[in-house]
């Protein structure tokens, strides 16, 4: 797989630290940038007060970098001002940028920009929104909201990629919407995190246009709960005919492709750590999984227990035996073969529980894979 693929998932983490403040880099030393390999190279294209807090990034068709950026992330309010999306200008062509120009405001935490004509796609959970220059000044004039209320800034909507066959690909993490009268994700969002919406609730409800004036992003609390899986979707332009493409992730950030179309994606998963995978049609990537299978087996073996085993009260009020009869009786049990053989096989299935359960994930998705070829 060609080296540009995995460069593409680098480079947002790349951007962030390049353009980080750094008190060193305040006072005129040299700023303190990432170490790479020795084929590439990193230099400080723009830093404090051009941007804040950096964490998307997308070249328009005429090469000029738009950058979201802003105070949104990681504990916003309600009143919490908006990040921007601005175009970092390197008026003199040194490489470095000299000015910073607003295109679009009043944003939740973007963390995914993609350009497709003339719109700028913006992933600013919980809305995914379109910002558009209507009139070529710069500055975008409509903002349409295809999608919201699919979830939180945390575990949120990213990785926004126009792919060869036309298609809108996109991840999207753990965190769910409210599901409200009038506030819904698209059906196929509640599917991965195992919502039901009201009766009547439309599966695709229609994008919202407004004016620069009128737009207003949707608030949603980051401490809002979580939903049961998150993935990878796709849909053509306008939001239409979205579809899940892979499942069972818990915060894919970001994905790309390469020539060939082979896709990678990046997961932080709770129990494995960060991981690179490739979220092809129809796969599953284990997440929650084995834990709601632990959920229903804890279920009935407590029921069965709650049924058959005496309560602790009845057992402490019975008359104990004494030790001359416990231990005759103890010793029986242990030395009968069918006993001993009994004991074995309990252990033998305790331990095989804790190796096998971290290979349920594995297992299920290479079973997925097989019936997909």
């Amino acid at each position: 797989m060609k080296y540009s693929i995995v460069w593409r998932l680098v480079r947002l983490p790349l951007l962030a630290a390049a353009t980080a403040t750094i008190v060193l880099g305040q006072s005129g030393a040299a700023p303190v940038l990432p170490t790479v390999p020795p084929e590439l190279k990193v230099e400080l294209f723009a830093r404090e007060p051009l941007v804040r807090n950096p964490s998307a990034m997308a070249f328009d068709a005429r090469g000029r970098l738009f950058v979201g950026q802003g105070p949104q992330y990681r504990n916003p309010k309600p009143d919490t001002p908006g990040d921007t999306v601005v175009i970092l200008i390197d008026a003199n062509r040194d490489g470095v940028a000299d000015s910073a120009k607003t295109f679009a405001s009043g944003l939740n935490s973007i963390q995914g920009l993609a350009w497709h004509g003339r719109d700028l796609w913006i992933g600013n959970s919980p809305d995914l929104t379109i910002a558009r220059d209507l009139d070529g000044d710069d500055v975008a004039d409509q903002y349409v909201k295809v999608y919201t209320d699919i979830g939180n800034i945390e575990h949120a909507n990213h990785g926004h990629n126009w792919a060869p066959d036309g298609k809108l690909y996109f991840s999207q993490g753990t965190s769910k919407g409210l599901t409200q009268p009038g506030r819904v994700a698209p059906k196929p969002f509640r599917e991965l995190w195992g919502v039901q919406a009201p009766a009547g609730t439309p599966d695709f409800p229609p994008p919202q246009v407004f004016t620069r004036a009128e737009y207003k992003a949707t608030y949603q609390d980051p401490r809002d709960d979580w939903g049961r899986e998150g993935g990878v979707l796709r849909s053509d332009d306008m939001g239409a005919n979205l579809e899940i493409v892979s499942r069972g992730s818990r915060n894919p950030w970001d994905i790309a492709f390469d020539s060939g179309f082979n896709w990678l994606g990046t997961d932080n998963d709770q129990s494995e750590g960060d991981r690179i995978f490739m979220p092809f049609f129809g796969a599953h990537f284990g997440w929650a999984a084995p834990f709601f299978l632990l959920v229903a087996l804890s279920l009935l073996v407590w029921t069965a227990g709650r049924q058959l085993v005496p309560s602790l009260a009845e057992h402490l009020n019975r008359r104990q035996p004494p030790l001359a009869q416990v231990l005759p009786d103890l010793w029986r049990l242990l030395s009968n073969p069918r006993h001993l053989n009994a004991f074995a096989l309990t252990f033998m299935m305790m331990v095989a529980h804790m190796l096998v359960i971290p290979f349920i994930s594995p297992v299920a998705t290479l079973m997925q894979r097989s019936r997909s070829r």
